[in-house]
């Protein structure tokens, strides 16, 4: 609330006729201060500042999961939107990003570097296909495997997407600098990059910390 509007509320209420208790229990001049200062309130514009800091459990927000899980869901419902006006679904956009990126993929590659279950995976590229954006060819080193790749249009259609994912994310982190989302970045990298190795090699993983800021730093299997 501001200096002005404060004032206002405050001039109101030492306008007002002060309440008394008169025989019989009921409160003399109690209506008209009411009335009084619902007109004041109608007639002025008002901002609450509520403090976020005080919204959530602390004991919550000390939990890196927590504010991972959390700040997530915010990004991800922006992105999905930004998409989903090209009728498209992130895990559509994900394929075709790993392709432009490690060129032609087998299935069962595309599913391990994506994290997908690889029935679901199936079904992305179908709708894709159908679209013409992915084609699926034999693997010309090994011709019992089919490849997926690209399409003219598929590339065409991602340097869309990627335009409108990146304004998203400017849109979601706009609270940072761009400093702190360069960090940020390459901080969710590094925790990103060590799970993936875990997860590919059924083994646990020891990040090594990184010698410069900025830096993802290596991972390595842990000793027997």
């Amino acid at each position: 609330m501001s200096e002005n509007d404060s004032t206002a509320v405050s001039s109101a209420v030492k306008g007002a006729a002060v309440p008394r208790v008169v025989p019989g229990g009921e409160i003399a001049g109690a209506d008209a201060m009411a009335e009084r200062l619902h007109e004041d309130i109608i007639s002025s514009s008002y901002t609450f500042v509520v403090d976020t800091a005080d919204i959530r459990p602390p004991s919550l927000l000390a939990l890196p999961s927590y504010l991972a899980g959390n700040v997530a869901r915010i990004g991800h419902q922006l992105l999905m939107e930004a998409l989903a006006a090209h009728d498209m679904r992130l895990p559509h956009f994900a394929v075709l990003s790993a392709l432009a990126d490690f060129g032609p993929q087998a299935q069962h590659e595309l599913a391990d570097r994506l994290n997908l279950n690889r029935s679901h995976l199936v079904g992305y590229l179908d709708e894709i296909e159908q679209r013409g954006l992915v084609r699926r060819e034999r693997d010309p080193d090994d011709r019992r495997r089919q490849q997926v790749a690209l399409t003219p249009s598929g590339t065409t259609l991602l340097g869309q997407l990627q335009r409108v994912a990146r304004d998203s994310q400017t849109d979601f982190l706009r609270m940072l600098t761009e400093a702190e989302r360069e960090t940020l970045i390459s901080l969710l990298r590094r925790v990103v990059r060590a799970h993936d190795a875990a997860r590919l090699t059924g083994n646990d993983v020891v990040v090594e910390p990184s010698p410069t800021a900025g830096s993802p730093g290596s991972v390595r299997r842990p000793p027997a």
